[in-house]
């Protein structure tokens, strides 16, 4: 197997029926041809211990749905939270299919290393958001899969009260769903919110560009690339366009700019209200979280709900 020109930690064989992965102690096996992934993982067991994720995979006319009920149940048997009251929103780790709990443990991780009693009930309620939503899990294809890389961004301007400054969240989604998702603090304290948004477009950027040269060599063909902005001030920022409010703007972030003029993203204007990166950067309401998380997550059809009341339906599985 010989790594890839895009990425020195994937490998794939002469044909490109098997792909590995690996990072660190980590590593993951997809491909086409079972004989070939088998022979595989068995050389892997031989020389190395494994462990396993426990991530289900799940697979009908709809598309392919990701989950880790198992691995969730294993935690809160840990923690001795089997039979705690559910929690429809996780307010105030993880896993590989949950994006939509990763600005709490964000913020929850922001104080671990001087835990407050506040702190481990919001750490406890994240738990009892799982126990709520085990069934939940990423979902691919559908009944009109893109194969386009298709990301979202935003900012919250000075969230952090103690050194005002921003977050950046961003999810970006490929044959109908989400692939890579991040929160992160930014590396200055932004002016202004057409700075905080610019600052997030050009992170979200280098994402798009790395997993597009990913698909590029992974898939044999071009992979294009859209980017959906709620700021009309990033928007027109993005054309090269400065005013007396953006000239103090540094250079590395007008990277968005020479990528568009070089035809490699696409760049559209979304209503905030369809923002979905909106879940990663801010605590919201109970009636727009589950707005957003229809579009990040889905659970499988017939899945007990238990306590939490979480409707609606597209195809064969239940969003929330």
């Amino acid at each position: 197997m010989c790594p890839l020109k895009s990425e020195s930690c994937v490998f794939k064989n002469v044909n490109g029926s098997v792909i590995l992965r690996l990072y660190v102690d980590d590593s993951i096996v997809v491909g086409k041809d079972c004989r070939v992934a088998d022979l595989l993982l068995e050389g892997l067991e031989r020389e190395f211990e494994t462990r396993f994720l426990g991530m289900e995979i799940m697979r009908n006319e709809k598309g392919l749905h990701l989950n880790q009920t198992g691995r969730m149940a294993q935690l809160l048997e840990a923690y001795n939270m089997t039979e705690a009251k559910p929690a429809p929103i996780p307010a105030n780790c993880l896993f590989l299919t949950r994006p939509d709990i990763s600005y709490a443990v964000n913020r929850c991780s922001r104080r671990v290393e001087n835990p407050t009693e506040e702190d481990v009930v919001s750490i406890k309620r994240v738990l009892r958001y799982l126990r709520c939503t085990e069934h939940l899990g990423i979902r691919f294809g559908g009944s009109s899969p893109t194969e386009q890389l298709v990301g979202f961004y935003d900012a919250n301007f000075a969230g952090d009260p103690q050194s005002r400054r921003n977050t950046t969240g961003y999810v970006t989604y490929y044959c109908g769903g989400p692939i890579i998702w991040s929160i992160r603090k930014q590396p200055m304290v932004a002016l202004s919110t057409e700075e905080a948004e610019y600052i997030a477009d050009a992170e979200c950027t280098k994402e798009l560009m790395y997993l597009k040269a990913f698909l590029d060599e992974i898939l044999g063909k071009e992979v294009t690339a859209r980017l959906h902005v709620d700021n009309q001030s990033a928007l027109i920022l993005k054309n090269g366009v400065l005013n007396r409010r953006s000239k103090h703007i540094d250079v590395q972030f007008h990277y968005i700019h020479k990528k568009v003029s070089e035809g490699l993203v696409k760049v559209h204007y979304c209503h905030s209200g369809r923002q979905k990166a909106d879940i990663f950067t801010k605590l919201l309401p109970g009636v727009k979280f589950k707005t957003h998380l229809s579009e990040i997550v889905c659970r499988e059809l017939h899945r007990n709900t238990e306590n939490c009341k979480l409707g609606g339906s597209v195809g064969n599985y239940h969003c929330v």
